[in-house]
């Protein structure tokens, strides 16, 4: 007898990358490329503030379950109004929320592939019934919007979950494409998720101003390096947002979580010198690969890149563990078999990726798998 419901039973767990690079210390020598991770620790400000807290803080108390001044910062920073936004213990809580306010069993969750797979086990855990739109490997995973708008008119989701810009794929869907899809299905709500906004800084939070049926998630885990602090907010239409906190836990929220994300708001500064050396080291990185031939995915909108090794990426990612830096292999992706996705750091962080890559690439045993 099993007490689990039959959606968890049945369910396809969502697939981590590898453990190794939790198996060494944390160090300069781990260059951790498999999550998407910021490559530096966050703002100094944040490890002040967090050594106050430590000091001088109520670390006995639940953390603030109404924190307006992280919430009124949040808004200042998306240029919102504060009834628009709501704090959660990062966007995959948010994400959880939001599936099950909206979502019944057996509801239509659409969502395109290959994305973040992460929501599609979320949906699945809540019963929804999973629509696939497939985007296709053999015109580089472009997003045809087009076919997109037919699929929608007859599959009808009551959600529809974009990564914009989408992870793996980097493709970013313009503004006036977003406006467009939610005006033409005005009863299904879309999720765009906006985890790399930062480094496309594109956003579809304008919309919502006249768009009801649209939610908007971010995370502080990438840009703002704050990973290990699982913090992320909500931007949507003021009675959604009542609605998503009737079922949010507040104390989900670690005190230290709110402190980390209130001081990486007072440095922007900091998270911008960082995007910037992240946008140079992506465009460097990528004429890198090109030079052996290997083209990436997509368009630069994030803070990683795809690539298809193919059976070049044994040797790649065999050679990269040995110098302690881990990539992501998509093999457990059937689209994604023969692609790795690499996270992009600083400049100096990739000419040390190269380093090592080149090495293999050069070498005349492994010739035969370079495109030049």
């Amino acid at each position: 007898m099993s007490f689990l419901n039959n959606f968890v039973r049945e369910l396809e767990p969502y697939r981590v990358a590898s453990h190794k690079a939790w198996e060494q210390s944390c160090s300069a020598q781990v260059l951790k490329l498999d999550w998407n991770e910021a490559t530096v620790p966050p703002s100094p400000r944040v490890k002040a503030a967090l050594s106050e807290f430590l000091e001088e803080g109520c670390l006995n108390w639940y953390p603030d379950v109404d924190n307006v001044r992280l919430r009124n910062k949040i808004s200042d920073y998306a240029g919102l109004e504060s009834a628009c936004v709501e704090y959660f213990a990062g966007s995959d809580a948010v994400h959880e929320v939001i599936l099950r306010s909206c979502v019944k069993p057996l509801d239509t969750v659409a969502i395109v592939s290959p994305t973040y797979d992460n929501f599609r086990a979320s949906a699945q855990s809540e019963g929804a019934k999973i629509s696939v739109y497939p985007l296709d490997a053999l015109h580089n995973f472009e997003f045809d919007i087009q076919k997109f708008s037919l699929y929608l008119e007859q599959y009808k989701p009551r959600l529809v979950y974009l990564c914009n810009p989408n992870n793996p794929t980097g493709y970013l869907l313009a503004n006036g494409v977003i406006k467009k899809l939610l005006q033409d299905n005005p009863k299904t709500l879309f999720i765009v998720d906006e985890a790399y906004y930062e480094f496309s800084g594109i956003t579809a939070a304008d919309l919502l101003l006249t768009c009801q049926n649209l939610v908007v998630t971010r995370t502080f885990s990438k840009a703002f390096g704050l990973a290990s602090f699982r913090v992320g907010y909500i931007l949507a239409a003021p009675e959604l947002i009542e609605g998503f906190r009737k079922i949010r836990n507040p104390k989900s929220i670690s005190s230290t979580a709110q402190i980390a994300a209130e001081a990486a708001l007072n440095d922007i500064q900091y998270l911008r010198n960082y995007v910037g050396e992240v946008t140079k080291a992506r465009f460097d990185f990528r004429l890198f690969l090109e030079k052996f031939g290997f083209h990436t995915v997509g368009q630069d909108n994030g803070n990683f890149l795809l690539v298809n090794f193919g059976e070049a990426r044994y040797a790649l990612i065999k050679a990269l563990e040995s110098a302690a830096i881990y990539v992501r292999s998509c093999d457990h992706i059937k689209e994604l078999r023969g692609f790795t996705r690499i996270t992009i750091g600083t400049r100096e962080q990739m000419q040390r990726v190269e380093g090592v890559m080149g090495a293999v690439m050069s070498n005349a045993q492994y010739a035969k798998y370079i495109h030049r």
